[in-house]
């Protein structure tokens, strides 16, 4: 699968994409088959999906929505960070998204230019533009340790590299189409749309506090309160739910209990992106959880090991 990315920014779901788009389609199929649009021949037809909408509601980086299935002619990219929005509304305002992509693709990668670009935050970031701010943030971004905006990644980059850049961005510029994207608050966009069951709502918050190492990475936190609040909306919403976090007691026990049709089980095992190791040393592996509210297919049941195991 080709994947696309735009910028780098903690706990994007790059490494799990396929997996991911496994189970939107299986949620797509749920959703076509419950409005009867299938015909006779058990063959779903294409047309059936065109009204579905795939709204990623903690976007971050926007994984999901610029790598999503072909099929999809409508979506929502919803991000609350306000600097991290602007790179997206800017790459989806077909006026703006030219001018956009030449500035960022001859921003040369040293640590000179990421160390200019963390001044300007911190010193006269509201002063500038919005193109002068989408260079700053695309910068600190690309440019830093696990996107994290911390400390300078210092990474080995081809010599062509403001070309391919070039090259990736005019390709992403084109996942943007029949998208709109939104600077709203997750928890009100998931109460907007979690009954509407054309909808696809993928949920990827900062992770319960307690279950990650990394503990101050997000510049907007998330409360114990608020993963509440959100287990409490969805529960039993009528919309389809692809829901990820670590493994916890919290998630399983507002969503597992009772006949809700909730399942849970792991993805394949990644890589902590959020940690330094010395040379020679290996990065830990940790195994991501997703909670889903729907009957995945059997490719699906095949593809994705955890839920296989969790079948038997």
């Amino acid at each position: 699968m080709l994947k696309y990315n735009y910028f780098t920014y903690y706990g994007g779901q790059f490494q799990s994409l396929y997996e991911i788009n496994l189970l939107i389609l299986s949620a797509c199929e749920e959703i076509v088959k419950t409005e009867k649009t299938n015909n006779n021949r058990g063959i779903i037809d294409i047309k059936a999906f065109e009204d579905i909408v795939l709204i990623d509601c903690f976007a971050g980086a926007g994984n999901i929505i610029i790598n999503r299935p072909p099929l999809f002619k409508k979506a929502i990219l919803n991000e609350l960070n306000e600097d991290i929005y602007l790179l997206h509304k800017l790459m989806s305002d077909s006026t703006k998204n030219e001018e956009l992509i030449r500035r960022l693709s001859v921003i040369e990668y040293s640590k000179e230019v990421f160390e200019e670009a963390k001044r300007l935050r911190e010193t006269e970031f509201d002063s500038l533009d919005e193109f002068q701010k989408a260079e700053v943030m695309f910068t600190l971004l690309n440019q830093s340790f696990n996107g994290a905006m911390g400390s300078w990644s210092n990474t080995e980059v081809p010599k062509n590299y403001n070309e391919r850049l070039y090259r990736t961005l005019q390709k992403i510029k084109l996942r943007y189409e029949g998208v709109e994207v939104r600077n709203d608050d997750g928890l009100s966009l998931i109460e907007e749309y979690k009954n509407e069951k054309h909808v696809i709502l993928f949920l990827d918050p900062p992770y319960l506090a307690e279950t990650r190492s990394a503990k101050n990475v997000y510049e907007l936190e998330f409360t114990k309160e608020q993963h509440e609040r959100l287990l409490y909306l969805v529960k039993d919403a009528l919309c389809k739910v692809i829901l990820m976090g670590y493994k916890n007691d919290l998630y399983d026990g507002i969503l597992l209990k009772g006949d809700k049709g909730w399942r849970s089980f792991a993805l394949q095992e990644t890589f902590l992106s959020c940690q330094y190791v010395t040379i020679g040393e290996q990065k830990r592996k940790v195994c991501k959880h997703v909670w889903i509210n729907f009957e995945p297919n059997d490719l699906a049941k095949y593809k994705i090991v955890g839920l296989r195991e969790s079948e038997v």
